[in-house]
C-alpha cells in the first residue's frame, strides 16, 4: 500500500486488495482504453518491464504518440494502474505514467523516431477489438507462414 494517498486508488485497482471490515475502496482511474493497452503490451513485449534503457523509453514515448495522434487517449493515473496491474515496476509505471501525461498534454517528450512499423495503430485496434469479443488471439510476423499452414524443412 502506497504512503501517499493520491496513489492509494491506483494501488487498489492494481493489487484488488481484500478489504476488511467496513472498509471502502479507494477511488480509482477510468478503465484504460483498449487500444492504448495493446500498445503497452506490445512494449512490455520490448523491454524489460523496467524502462531502463534509452531504447525503451524511446519506444514508449513513439507508442503513446501513435496512439494519440490515432484519437485514443489515457491519463497518467489509468497509465499507472495498468502498468503495475501487469507487471511493470513500480518506477517505469511511474515513468509511463509521466510520459502519458506528458502526452495527453499535448507535450511529445524528447525522444527519437521508434521502430514501430506503419500499420501498428490498426493492429493495436484489432487485438483491442478481438479482446472485447473474446476472440483468441495468435501473433505472428507478415514474413511467417499463415496460422494453419504447414512448416517443412527445405
Amino acid at each position: 500500500m502506497p504512503d501517499d494517498t493520491a496513489e492509494a486508488g491506483v494501488w487498489a485497482e492494481a493489487a484488488h486488495p481484500h478489504l476488511l471490515g467496513g472498509a471502502a475502496a479507494p477511488a480509482c482511474p477510468a478503465p484504460l482504453d483498449p487500444v492504448i493497452a495493446e500498445a503497452l503490451t506490445t512494449l512490455r513485449g520490448l523491454v524489460d518491464g523496467t524502462l531502463a534503457g534509452l531504447q525503451a523509453r524511446r519506444d514508449a514515448v513513439a507508442l503513446l504518440v501513435i496512439a494519440h495522434e490515432g484519437g485514443h487517449r489515457g491519463t497518467g493515473d489509468q497509465v499507472y494502474a495498468w502498468s503495475l496491474a501487469h507487471g511493470w515496476s513500480p518506477r517505469a509505471a511511474r515513468t509511463l505514467a509521466a510520459l502519458a501525461g506528458h502526452v495527453a498534454a499535448g507535450r511529445r517528450p524528447a525522444a527519437p523516431a521508434g521502430p514501430f512499423r506503419s500499420d501498428i495503430l490498426g493492429l493495436w485496434r484489432d487485438r483491442a477489438d478481438a479482446r472485447s469479443r473474446g476472440c483468441p488471439l495468435v501473433d505472428y510476423r507478415p514474413s511467417d507462414p499463415a496460422p494453419g499452414t504447414a512448416l517443412s524443412r527445405a
